[in-house]
């Protein structure tokens, strides 16, 4: 066989295979699609994955079955996630856990960046830093200066090593420099108990929690993790503006598994987009405190460009502060 004739057959293998993409959109899917979620049943993710799902499955024309494939921290139905078959039919729905695995756990089995593609961001939302009813000051800079004068130590409950909760007590001590100890428990609603029990000084939690116990009483509010004011608790500070390393978002994104044809991830994309309208889901992300993002960012390739940011971000916050996983 001659060169030319290896060009041209070449050449004809490659316009047959880009004159298919397109036909693989149209007639995606033909069956139902998987979307893991890497955490137990009944959780805030959880919640967030089956309000979408249910949206997508009508704009998509077959079933968005959720399978729930807890443990390690959410790298389990991670690595499932990223090792199936990229076709489409296999999504994965992560938080920014999937972020942190990458330097918390050396023999994770993946690499996300590599082994995973962005279909869409999901949510945001910011956290809310809470405390005792006994602490003096309207302020956490007024609280953390008492802190200082008294030579006492504050102590600030989270949801076990390397939770969201973890995260932003580390952090709280690097911004303010605050004589904090940090104290791990199992879950967040035991450390909110004990910080409204006072057996704790403070505690990170979603801000719609953090508002039913500040009208209740039993809890002051201290400031967001962000840089824009929750609406239900405006006098709340949000911290991130005089303190830029308390910028704490909390996402959920859908990946696909690398190699996915471009057109399946457009379309899948196109479904998410859909399920932002239907009010059902705003009433859901609503309830957990978040929000879609701007529609500048619905695009595909903001998923990828988040995930690749936090995980440098959360990786440096893990490393100066020596976490590690229980």
């Amino acid at each position: 066989m001659t060169m030319r004739v290896l060009v041209a057959a070449g050449v004809l293998v490659a316009t047959a295979i880009a004159g298919a993409l397109p036909a693989v959109a149209q007639t995606f899917p033909q069956r139902p699609i998987t979307m893991i979620v890497p955490f137990a049943a009944g959780g805030g993710t959880d919640a967030v994955g089956r309000a979408i799902a249910d949206t997508m499955s009508a704009d998509l024309g077959q079933t968005v079955v959720i399978e729930n494939a807890g443990g390690g921290g959410g790298t389990i139905g991670a690595v499932r996630a990223a090792r199936a078959a990229p076709d489409g039919y296999t999504i994965l729905l992560h938080q920014p856990g999937l972020a942190a695995a990458v330097s918390l756990y050396p023999k994770f089995g993946i690499n996300p960046e590599k082994d995973l593609v962005g279909v869409g961001l999901v949510n945001v939302g910011s956290l809310m830093i809470v405390g005792h009813k006994s602490l003096q000051g309207d302020t956490l800079k007024a609280v953390v200066d008492g802190a200082k004068q008294s030579g006492k130590k504050l102590t600030f409950g989270h949801a076990g090593a390397a939770s969201m909760g973890h995260f932003c007590g580390a952090l709280l001590q690097q911004a303010l420099q605050a004589p904090i100890d940090l104290v791990p428990y199992r879950g967040g609603g035991p450390a909110m108990a004990d910080t409204i029990a006072g057996h704790v000084d403070l505690t990170c939690v979603g801000p719609n929690f953090g508002v039913e116990q500040m009208e209740a009483g039993t809890l002051k509010g201290f400031g967001i993790t962000g840089r824009e004011p929750f609406a239900p608790a405006p006098k709340v500070e949000p911290l991130a503006i005089a303190y830029p390393d308390l910028d704490l978002p909390y996402w959920h994104a859908l990946f696909a598994p690398a190699g996915t044809p471009k057109p399946v991830i457009d379309r899948l994309n196109a479904a998410l987009r859909k399920s932002f309208a239907d009010p059902r889901v705003q009433k859901i992300f609503a309830s957990n405190g978040m929000a879609v993002y701007p529609e500048s960012q619905h695009a595909p390739e903001a998923a990828s460009a988040l995930l690749s940011s936090e995980i440098k971000r959360l990786g440096e916050v893990i490393r100066v502060h020596n976490i590690k996983p229980q």
